[in-house]
């Protein structure tokens, strides 16, 4: 990790004054770096536009040296890597918190079930002990 943001520190100092096409702006003339914003200078628009780099390499717009492009998609790439990670230890950890709560849940119908068992089980003793009393003890016997 710590490659990649010396990486992006080196690229960034290496873009100021770099050409760039822009699907909607046109040509345009990096005039500004500054963490992962990049400023732009277009030839037919007034004022400066803001831009995430590399984000808005993704589509929207390209450097007119290939090699600065190619660069930059392989950074694009990374990140992207990174993400589908970062999003998949998430999905991991939501479906293990899940798996934990339908446990606790099991856990907790297992603990219903065996109560309700054995309060049925000492009702039915109850009901024998009763029965054995009112019948006295060889009839409750045959019963």
């Amino acid at each position: 990790m710590h490659e990649i943001n010396e990486v992006k520190s080196k690229d960034f100092d290496s873009l100021m004054d770099k050409n760039v096409t822009h699907r909607k702006y046109g040509n345009g003339n990096i005039v500004e770096v500054n963490d992962k914003i990049i400023k732009v200078k277009f030839d037919k628009i007034e004022g400066v536009k803001k831009f995430i780099y590399p984000d808005s390499f993704n589509g929207y717009m390209t450097f007119e040296n290939k090699e600065l492009q190619v660069e930059t998609m392989r950074l694009l790439e990374t990140e992207e890597a990174k993400k589908r990670v970062e999003e998949e230890l998430k999905r991991q950890e939501y479906e293990k918190k899940e798996e934990e709560k339908r446990n606790e849940s099991n856990d907790k119908l297992k603990k219903q079930k065996k109560a309700t068992k054995a309060k049925a089980d000492r009702d039915q003793e109850k009901a024998l002990k009763l029965l054995k009393e009112e019948l006295g003890e060889e009839q409750a016997v045959q019963v």
